[in-house]
Protein backbone atom coordinates (compact mmCIF):
# COMPACT_ATOMS: atom_id res chain seq x y z
CA UNK A 1 0.00 0.00 0.00
CA UNK A 2 1.28 3.48 -0.89
CA UNK A 3 1.83 6.14 1.73
CA UNK A 4 -1.05 8.68 1.79
CA UNK A 5 -0.42 12.15 0.38
CA UNK A 6 -0.07 14.70 3.18
CA UNK A 7 -1.98 17.95 2.59
CA UNK A 8 -1.62 20.89 4.97
CA UNK A 9 -4.40 23.49 4.93
CA UNK A 10 -3.52 27.02 6.05
CA UNK A 11 -6.52 29.12 7.13
CA UNK A 12 -7.03 31.82 9.77
CA UNK A 13 -9.42 29.72 11.90
CA UNK A 14 -12.10 27.06 11.68
CA UNK A 15 -15.02 29.33 12.51
CA UNK A 16 -18.51 29.17 10.96
CA UNK A 17 -17.91 30.41 7.42
CA UNK A 18 -18.01 29.06 3.89
CA UNK A 19 -14.25 28.61 3.41
CA UNK A 20 -13.95 26.94 6.80
CA UNK A 21 -16.86 24.63 6.01
CA UNK A 22 -15.16 23.83 2.68
CA UNK A 23 -11.98 22.69 4.47
CA UNK A 24 -13.93 20.51 6.94
CA UNK A 25 -16.08 18.96 4.19
CA UNK A 26 -13.06 18.30 1.99
CA UNK A 27 -11.33 16.49 4.83
CA UNK A 28 -14.43 14.54 5.87
CA UNK A 29 -15.06 13.35 2.31
CA UNK A 30 -11.50 12.32 1.44
CA UNK A 31 -10.20 8.77 1.41
CA UNK A 32 -8.15 8.06 4.56
CA UNK A 33 -6.10 5.52 2.66
CA UNK A 34 -5.04 8.07 0.04
CA UNK A 35 -4.87 11.43 1.85
CA UNK A 36 -3.95 12.64 5.31
CA UNK A 37 -4.37 16.19 6.57
CA UNK A 38 -2.96 18.76 8.93
CA UNK A 39 -4.33 22.26 9.43
CA UNK A 40 -2.45 25.40 10.41
CA UNK A 41 -4.60 28.21 11.84
CA UNK A 42 -3.52 31.63 13.11
CA UNK A 43 -6.23 31.95 15.74
CA UNK A 44 -7.32 29.55 18.43
CA UNK A 45 -10.96 29.84 17.37
CA UNK A 46 -11.75 26.48 15.86
CA UNK A 47 -15.34 25.45 16.69
CA UNK A 48 -15.64 23.51 13.41
CA UNK A 49 -12.80 21.26 14.57
CA UNK A 50 -15.48 19.25 16.41
CA UNK A 51 -17.13 18.50 13.07
CA UNK A 52 -14.05 16.85 11.58
CA UNK A 53 -14.98 13.16 11.56
CA UNK A 54 -11.42 11.91 11.20
CA UNK A 55 -9.36 11.51 14.35
CA UNK A 56 -6.07 11.70 12.47
CA UNK A 57 -6.19 15.43 11.59
CA UNK A 58 -3.65 17.54 13.46
CA UNK A 59 -4.50 21.23 14.02
CA UNK A 60 -1.59 23.54 14.74
CA UNK A 61 -2.25 27.07 16.00
CA UNK A 62 0.40 29.64 15.13
CA UNK A 63 -0.90 32.87 16.60
CA UNK A 64 -0.88 35.98 14.42
CA UNK A 65 -0.17 39.04 16.53
CA UNK A 66 -1.58 42.26 15.06
CA UNK A 67 -1.94 43.28 11.41
CA UNK A 68 1.76 42.95 10.67
CA UNK A 69 3.22 39.86 12.27
CA UNK A 70 6.60 39.43 10.61
CA UNK A 71 7.49 36.40 12.72
CA UNK A 72 4.49 34.62 11.25
CA UNK A 73 6.29 33.89 7.97
CA UNK A 74 9.10 32.10 9.78
CA UNK A 75 6.78 30.34 12.21
CA UNK A 76 4.65 28.94 9.37
CA UNK A 77 7.77 27.99 7.41
CA UNK A 78 9.19 26.17 10.44
CA UNK A 79 5.91 24.34 11.07
CA UNK A 80 5.72 23.27 7.42
CA UNK A 81 9.28 21.93 7.62
CA UNK A 82 8.22 19.94 10.68
CA UNK A 83 5.00 18.63 9.10
CA UNK A 84 6.66 17.68 5.77
CA UNK A 85 3.58 18.11 3.54
CA UNK A 86 3.39 16.94 -0.05
CA UNK A 87 0.99 19.79 -0.89
CA UNK A 88 -0.09 22.96 0.91
CA UNK A 89 -3.62 24.31 0.37
CA UNK A 90 -4.09 27.96 1.35
CA UNK A 91 -7.47 29.52 2.10
CA UNK A 92 -8.58 33.12 2.68
CA UNK A 93 -6.28 36.11 3.06
CA UNK A 94 -4.23 34.80 5.98
CA UNK A 95 -3.47 31.50 4.28
CA UNK A 96 -3.05 33.00 0.85
CA UNK A 97 -0.70 35.82 1.88
CA UNK A 98 1.23 34.59 4.90
CA UNK A 99 1.16 30.92 3.89
CA UNK A 100 2.20 31.51 0.26
CA UNK A 101 5.32 33.41 1.32
CA UNK A 102 6.32 30.50 3.57
CA UNK A 103 5.60 27.86 0.91
CA UNK A 104 7.54 29.80 -1.73
CA UNK A 105 10.59 29.87 0.52
CA UNK A 106 10.33 26.08 0.83
CA UNK A 107 9.44 25.46 -2.84
CA UNK A 108 6.39 23.44 -1.79
CA UNK A 109 3.59 22.72 -4.25
CA UNK A 110 0.74 25.02 -3.25
CA UNK A 111 -2.93 25.25 -4.17
CA UNK A 112 -4.80 28.48 -3.43
CA UNK A 113 -8.58 28.58 -3.38
CA UNK A 114 -10.18 31.95 -4.10
CA UNK A 115 -13.35 31.87 -1.99
CA UNK A 116 -14.43 35.45 -2.74
CA UNK A 117 -13.15 38.70 -4.19
CA UNK A 118 -13.00 41.53 -1.67
CA UNK A 119 -12.36 44.51 -3.89
CA UNK A 120 -12.65 47.12 -1.12
CA UNK A 121 -10.23 45.49 1.34
CA UNK A 122 -6.70 46.70 1.82
CA UNK A 123 -3.62 44.52 1.38
CA UNK A 124 -3.27 44.35 5.16
CA UNK A 125 -6.61 42.60 5.54
CA UNK A 126 -6.58 39.67 7.91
Amino acid sequence: MNKPIHIVHIISALTFGGAERFVVDLINNSDKEKVRFSIITTRDENPLQAQIKRGDVNIEVIEKKGKISFGLFSAIKNKLQELQPDIVHTNLFVGDFWGRVATCKLSLPTITTEHNVNIGESWLHG
